[in-house]
């Protein structure tokens, strides 16, 4: 069973502080879960990177996850 990670995102995000801990948590064995106020859609870091939230807070109910 995988673990399951919240990993929240908004726009102007600090890239390194959104990176960093996401490829941490997979290393760990967990899923993280890219979750903003809209998705599924595309948010621009500070310094260019992009990631795409699949899920809002909404679309979380009853989704077993940690974070």
């Amino acid at each position: 069973m995988t673990n399951h990670l919240a990993v929240l995102v908004e726009n102007d995000f600090h890239d390194l502080e959104f990176w960093y801990p996401y490829y941490r948590l997979q290393e760990a064995g967990f899923e993280p879960l890219v979750v903003a106020p809209a998705a599924p859609r595309m948010y621009k870091g500070k310094y260019g990177t992009t990631v795409e939230a699949t899920y809002d807070t909404g679309s979380l109910q009853g989704h077993p996850c940690w974070g």
